[in-house]
């Protein structure tokens, strides 16, 4: 029986995330994929799953407030409860068919609103587990049709491999001198249906366009993570460390985020500091790890806004 592509070096890079660490999918070959290029997709809800997610997001979302929306910002404690609770209990078993013993601990709706204003910059996640031991993921689910024309999410795929350790909040971008790059030759539009979800790494480079369509692109976000993983908050400071913090979940729903940026950490159990030297690939890494991407957009419709 031919192994894993992930336990076979690629010829066209270092070798994808270590074998070690413990397996997020149950399937095999989605595990294969997952690790390889960073993202799967899966049927993830059924019918009356998918009503329920579309009830509750057009109850907090009935009218647009910004063209890209999300309830990681609302100023409400009750509106980010509400929706962490339907989002986390509707998308459980689906979660529990798919990946090995994950819960999700952060949740909340997103809506790309029709409008050249919206879209969502290039970037990856702040990371929840330590990168080293586990792998979080990011469930973005679909509560209706996403394509390239009203605002699907983009990936740049195997880019999960370019950082190699916990990443900070406040971290400058690994990507930031390639940004432009990036955007023009590695992007790939991931296309799904209602009721689907793309599982993605979360440290997955990710964006996506202005919503060229005439309905809004709905979905359902969110942050799954094995529940043997202990949760962290993780803080860069400009002296070249990270903080490391001991995360609640609940922090997400008490806390107001500023626009584009966690909640500051005080209050949480501090774990201490550590350098963040060899926690991210080298530049000739890099460019073997990444591939050519498949996006049709012209790259001046890119949203290069303040959206988080």
């Amino acid at each position: 029986m031919a192994r894993p592509s992930w336990l076979r070096r690629d010829r066209r890079g270092p070798a994808p995330t270590s074998p070690a660490l413990p397996p997020t999918f149950l399937d095999p070959e989605k595990e294969a994929r997952f690790r390889e290029v960073g993202h799967v997709v899966v049927d993830l809800l059924d019918a009356d799953e998918l009503r329920r997610l579309a009830a509750a997001h057009e109850r907090h979302h009935p009218a647009p407030s910004t063209t890209w929306d999300s309830d990681f910002f609302d100023p409400s404690p009750e509106v980010k409860a509400d929706v962490a609770k339907v989002i986390a209990e509707t998308v459980q078993q689906g979660i529990d068919r798919h990946l090995v013993d994950h819960r999700p601990i952060l949740s909340n709706f997103v809506v790309n609103w029709p409008g050249p204003d919206g879209g969502l910059p290039i970037h990856h996640h702040t990371s929840v587990v330590d990168d080293r031991r586990f792998r979080s993921v990011v469930a973005w689910c679909a509560v209706n049709d996403a394509d390239e024309a009203n605002g699907t999410l983009h990936v740049v795929e195997r880019s999960h491999l370019v950082p190699r350790g916990p990443w900070g909040e406040g971290r400058p971008h690994w990507f930031e001198s390639r940004r432009d790059l990036m955007v023009e030759q590695h992007l790939t539009a991931v296309e799904v249906r209602a009721g689907q979800a793309l599982l993605f790494d979360n440290s997955l480079l990710h964006c996506s366009f202005p919503n060229a369509g005439e309905q809004p692109r709905r979905s359902a976000v969110a942050i799954v993570v094995p529940n043997a993983a202990p949760l962290r908050y993780y803080r860069w400071l400009p002296s070249g460390q990270t903080e490391a913090y001991e995360l609640d979940p609940q922090f997400f729903i008490g806390n107001a985020s500023p626009w584009g940026e966690w909640a500051d950490p005080s209050g949480l159990p501090f774990l201490g500091t550590e350098p963040d030297t060899d926690t991210v690939a080298t530049e000739a890494e890099i460019d073997a790890l990444l591939r050519p991407g498949t996006c049709s957009h012209e790259v001046s419709s890119v949203a290069y806004t303040s959206h988080p």
